[in-house]
């Protein structure tokens, strides 16, 4: 016969192995006289032998009463299905971001929810006010003559005939642009549909105005003697310039967001 504990051949009727020393069955019991019933998951030397060992678990168990672990897992959210059938990423957890409340929102917290909004806060903030408060200013020193500096501005009109109506005329223009950049900024404001319109018209008058000041300032000057190059100056030109590229961005920025503005 066979050992149990190392495996080695042994005469019929030997009570220890040779080999190993280990006692050898007799009649299905050890020689030690252990009869314990044998135990699953012991070493091979601890089990009795000739019994029958302890089955494993779940071993012969209908399906529905096999043991958790041995149960087959759920698939994976989207295992095996096309890729345009995945499962959006929260899906699987029954996770849904909250719909964002438009009713409880400024007119300007819902317009940044769709568009970026800096330059319209910037020119809302600061950009309109401030140019209505430096129009206002202007009309002043037209009004007064004080954009001459030094020089009595009874002085310059007796030298420059007609330059004194055109003084007058730029500061009623810079009281009407002002006033014109106040109901633009609150159109805007509101989010009103001619908000945009009033901004180009601004910027558009203001460039023509400007325009119109230095066509006759050169030709006022033209009528005195002057030369049209000791007349037109940088400070003419570049507010020309300046509202042609304010009224181009604004063009552009706004036309994006034309939506925005339905009131």
């Amino acid at each position: 016969m066979i050992c149990p504990s190392c495996g080695a051949n042994v005469s019929d009727g030997t009570k220890f192995c040779p080999e190993c020393g280990k006692p050898m069955p007799v009649n299905g019991s050890y020689q030690g006289g252990n009869n314990n019933p044998p135990t699953y998951g012991q070493p091979m030397d601890q089990q009795p032998y000739g019994q029958p060992q302890a089955p494993m678990p779940g071993y012969g168990q209908p399906q529905g009463q096999m043991p958790t672990y041995s149960q087959p897992q759920a698939p994976m959210p989207g295992y095996g299905q096309p890729q345009g059938q995945m499962p959006a990423y929260g899906q699987s957890q029954g996770y849904a971001p909250p719909p964002l409340n438009i009713a409880s929102m400024t007119p300007l917290q819902a317009a940044e929810a769709r568009f970026p909004m800096k330059w319209y806060k910037f020119l809302i903030y600061f950009a309109l006010i401030a140019g209505a408060l430096l129009n206002l200013g202007k009309s002043f020193m037209y009004f007064s003559g004080t954009l001459y500096g030094d020089v009595a501005p009874e002085q310059i009109y007796s030298y420059f005939e007609g330059l004194r109506v055109l003084d007058i005329f730029m500061g009623i223009a810079s009281i009407a642009v002002a006033s014109l950049g106040i109901v633009a900024w609150y159109h805007l404001l509101k989010f009103k549909k001619r908000g945009p319109v009033l901004l180009y018209a601004l910027y558009g008058i203001c460039a023509l105005i400007n325009i119109v000041y230095c066509l006759v300032s050169v030709s006022i000057a033209s009528g005195a003697g002057a030369n049209a190059s000791d007349i037109i100056t940088s400070n003419m030109i570049s507010p020309i310039i300046s509202n042609l590229i304010w009224l181009s961005v604004n063009f552009s920025y706004f036309n994006k967001r034309k939506e925005l503005f339905v009131n």
